[in-house]
């Protein structure tokens, strides 16, 4: 059974699961990428600081890094560790 993760206000333009299978981040044409609890779907935590909409994301392997990259032609690495 699919389960929905809403939260984005305009197109979700891509998608990934964190290395160890807890988390997906999604980002969006709304600037924002947001991570999610991937075995019940919470939204866990929501980054903005690009200026244009977000066209890719990866995390690193440890689980404590994230990069997305945007239409504003940055990219940006974000500590994701908890508590950060």
């Amino acid at each position: 059974q699919a389960m929905n993760l809403n939260a984005h206000k305009d197109w979700v333009t891509q998608c990934c699961f964190s290395p160890d299978g807890h988390r997906i981040v999604s980002v969006s044409r709304d600037k924002t990428a947001r991570i999610w609890d991937s075995h019940i779907g919470l939204k866990l935590y929501t980054y903005q600081g690009h200026l244009d909409w977000l066209t890719d994301c990866s995390v690193a392997y440890d689980n404590e890094f994230m990069v997305t990259s945007s239409g504003d032609c940055t990219l940006k690495l974000w500590d994701i560790r908890p508590n950060n």
